[in-house]
C-alpha cells in the first residue's frame, strides 16, 4: 500500500493514521499493488481551523458579596463560546461578567467551537476564591475640639497627631455606610456616607457645636452581606 496524503507525507501500512496541521482541502491517494498489478484510488479530505480556548479572570479573589469577576476570552477561531463558573452556572457570552453568590473555591473552564463544529477547553490554572470577610464598626465615645477651626472631618492614618480631634469610625471590611448625629433635641447636626469623613465638631455653617452629649446612628453593610444598625453616644469636649 502507497498512501500520499496530499501534504507530502506518505505511508505504506494498509490502515494508517494521519494528523493534519494545516487546515485546507488535501487530496489523498491510495496506491494498492499486488502480483497482479495494481489499483488507484484518490478523493479529497477537508481540514477545519481547530479553535484555541484562552481566557482571564479578575479579580481571582473575591473579598466581599458586591464583586464581580470580569472573564475575557483571548481565544482564536472561536464562533461559540461555553462558559462553566465553577457553581453550577454557565455563560454561552465571549467575555461575561459573573458574581458568586457563596464564599468557595470555584474552577473555572471555557469551551471554544468553530463555525464547523470543532472545539478547545481551557481550565483555569489559578481557581477564583470567594472570601468574604467579616466586618466590625466601632466608635470612640468622646471626642475634642481641635481649638484650629473646621476641617471637613476628613481623616486618614496619621493625618492628625491625635485622632480623637474627629469623631470618626474604627472599622473593618464595610461596603456601606450612613453615619448620623443628633443634638439632645434630636436634631440631626451630621451626616456622612464616606467612611473617611468623620465630625470634626462643627456645623456645616462652620460654627462650633457646644460642649456636650450627641447621639449617633450608623447603618451599613459588611463585605459579607451582612447589614449593620448601631446607636450610641457621644461627648464632644472644648
Amino acid at each position: 500500500y502507497i498512501w500520499d496524503f496530499g501534504d507530502r507525507l506518505f505511508s505504506d501500512e494498509e490502515n494508517p493514521v494521519h494528523t493534519y496541521f494545516v487546515p485546507g482541502n488535501y487530496i489523498v491517494k491510495l496506491i494498492a499493488l499486488n502480483i497482479a498489478g495494481q489499483s488507484v484510488h484518490s478523493g479529497t479530505v477537508t481540514v477545519f481551523q481547530n479553535p484555541s480556548a484562552i481566557f482571564s479572570a479578575y479579580p481571582t479573589t473575591v473579598v466581599n458579596n458586591e464583586q464581580i469577576v470580569v472573564f475575557y476570552s483571548y481565544s482564536y477561531y472561536g464562533e461559540k463560546y461555553l462558559w462553566n463558573f465553577g457553581d453550577g452556572q454557565t455563560s454561552t457570552e465571549e467575555n461575561p461578567f459573573h458574581k458568586y453568590e457563596k464564599p468557595g473555591s470555584y474552577t473555572v473552564s471555557l469551551k471554544v467551537i468553530t463555525r464547523e463544529g470543532c472545539a478547545d477547553s481551557a481550565v483555569m490554572e489559578t481557581p477564583v476564591t470567594v472570601d468574604w470577610k467579616e466586618g466590625e464598626i466601632n466608635f470612640p465615645n468622646v471626642f475634642r475640639w481641635n481649638q484650629t477651626g473646621p476641617t471637613g472631618g476628613q481623616w486618614s492614618e496619621g493625618l492628625y497627631e491625635e485622632m480623637d480631634f474627629v469623631f470618626r469610625p474604627f472599622f473593618e471590611n464595610v461596603i456601606e455606610y450612613k453615619l448620623q448625629i443628633f443634638n439632645r433635641w434630636g436634631v440631626l447636626v451630621f451626616e456622612s456616607y464616606d467612611l473617611n469623613k468623620g465630625w470634626d465638631g462643627y456645623f456645616g455653617d462652620g460654627n462650633l457645636a457646644v460642649q456636650g452629649v450627641y447621639v449617633w446612628k450608623v447603618f451599613g453593610r459588611y463585605a459579607d452581606g451582612k447589614y449593620f444598625d448601631k446607636v450610641g453616644d457621644v461627648t464632644f469636649l472644648h
